[in-house]
């Protein structure tokens, strides 16, 4: 099943493309969103999947404006009660790029949370990795 709904008001265009899919118990959703307004482009990917009791949710934002790109991407899985969520920013500018990873771990009243900065400049990478482990209100960093 695929809807697509358009809305132009005025120079600003709105749409929204959803996307199912039903494969015996597997169901698969797609929505894409995209606002242009005058050079911008905001566009938002959600894609679902539920396998038995296991959802796994992207979503994907991308923002241009000129020649900068910045794109996040957020993974969420919760099998259970453990959520596992990994969010990924990317900023092009040129030939800078700036990579942020987080991966947050929920389990219980534990949270385990990993930050990784990645800046690339030519051939050069310079990493920054921090990881904080949150039980009640005491955090290990």
């Amino acid at each position: 099943e695929t809807v697509v709904v358009s809305v132009v008001v005025g120079g600003i265009v709105v749409e929204t493309v959803v996307v199912s899919v039903v494969v015996g118990g597997i169901v698969v959703e797609t929505v894409v969103v995209s606002v242009v307004v005058g050079g911008i482009v905001v566009e938002t990917v959600v894609v679902s999947v539920v396998v038995g009791g296991i959802v796994v949710e992207t979503v994907v934002v991308s923002v241009v404006v000129g020649g900068i790109v910045v794109e996040t991407v957020v993974v969420s899985v919760v099998v259970g009660g453990i959520v596992v969520e990994t969010v990924v920013v990317s900023v092009v500018v040129g030939g800078l790029v700036v990579e942020t990873v987080v991966v947050s771990v929920v389990v219980g009243g534990i949270v385990v949370e990993t930050v990784v900065v990645s800046v690339v400049v030519g051939e050069v990478v310079v990493e920054t990795v921090v990881l904080s482990v949150v039980v009640g209100r005491v955090v290990v960093e």
